[in-house]
């Protein structure tokens, strides 16, 4: 293969373009169903100078909203920036998903595994299978949805930087620089809590990532990941403090017209999950909005079947940490993210 998958520019390079050629086609596509209600008729976002009308008007996303306010500060509601701004963030998060595939083979639990020798065009072909696959089209395409693109940016980030410190800990590298990437790390997490909500699950994967990979013997670093698993307190505290949660419209919500319990809502999950599992692997009808009809049992044959398939998925991730420690873990990360 004529490329070095080692040399840093030209995997950014590769992922990159491929990322730009991708979407190339997407740029003035106009606003949808929520960009009009977060983005158009958002008057807490035309003053960037106003940070507490964006604060106030959603706390728990407040990185979010400011990155639309700077949208809006420089090009009003011309459509071009907001598509860039959103291509650059999953342009950078493909980036981070090539340098975290990277940084773990280097660590203790893979670096002396066969399958490290090819670390530099496994983490090639891991950002630009990221860049590139459909799944990602809403996320990056849908301008509100941005919410979640950058809650993967610094998702990822948090990784990359916490397995940088790490690394530079366990081989007694510069400790002034592992100080300074676990601080990133923090920071990235913090960021990330007010970024979109599902991102409290962020310190409980940088758990899971030191015991897949830096751990060594029977402890646990403890020590480090104790601050990471202090903010997982960032998001309820905020929604408290803040009286952001709208406990009274999420009630209404779930118990809306259609009558959806929580406990029917999960067992609808199911299915859903299954759903995603295909598109990773099948990528082919997807939509918008999907329909699913509400399952009301367990016993319900796709229900029952599709809690089978996630629960053998389980068991595979249990039964593989020992020789696919990458594939376990992968699998993990899924269910949790």
């Amino acid at each position: 293969m004529f490329l070095n998958y080692q040399k840093r520019p030209y995997a950014i390079v590769v992922i990159v373009f491929l990322g730009i050629v991708v979407y190339s086609n997407t740029f003035f596509s106009s606003f949808h169903f929520d960009d009009f209600g977060y983005i158009v008729n958002n008057h807490s976002i035309k003053n960037i100078h106003d940070l507490q009308a964006i604060w106030s008007f959603c706390p728990c996303r407040f990185v979010t909203f400011f990155s639309l306010a700077l949208n809006y500060y420089f090009s009003g509601l011309h459509v071009l920036a907001y598509h860039l701004f959103n291509l650059a963030v999953h342009l950078t998060s493909a980036v981070l998903v090539w340098r975290l595939t990277f940084l773990t083979f280097l660590t203790p639990a893979m670096k002396e595994e066969k399958i490290s020798r090819h670390a530099g065009a496994i983490s090639l072909w891991a950002g630009l299978i990221f860049v590139a696959h459909p799944v990602q089209t809403e996320a990056v395409t849908y301008i509100w949805q941005r919410a979640a693109s950058m809650a993967a940016l610094f998702y990822l980030a948090a990784l990359c930087f916490y397995a940088q410190s790490r690394l530079l800990s366990v081989s007694s590298g510069s400790p002034r620089r592992a100080g300074g990437n676990y601080l990133c790390a923090l920071a990235m997490t913090v960021a990330a809590m007010f970024t979109k909500e599902n991102t409290v699950t962020l310190p409980l994967m940088i758990m899971l990532y030191e015991f897949f990979f830096i751990r060594t013997g029977k402890g646990f670093h403890w020590k480090g990941i104790s601050p990471f698993l202090g903010t997982l307190l960032i998001i309820p505290l905020t929604m408290v403090l803040t009286k952001s949660a709208r406990f009274r419209e999420i009630h209404q919500v779930i118990y809306g017209p259609q009558g959806i319990t929580p406990w029917h809502y999960l067992l609808t999950q199911f299915r859903v999950m299954v759903t995603y599992i295909r598109l990773v692997f099948l990528p082919v009808n997807q939509n918008l909005d999907y329909a699913y009809h509400v399952s009301k049992s367990i016993f319900e044959w796709p229900t029952f079947c599709s809690l089978l398939l996630l629960i053998a998925v389980l068991i595979c991730a249990v039964r593989l940490f020992s020789k696919y420690r990458m594939i376990s873990f992968g699998i993990f990360f899924f269910f949790l993210a």
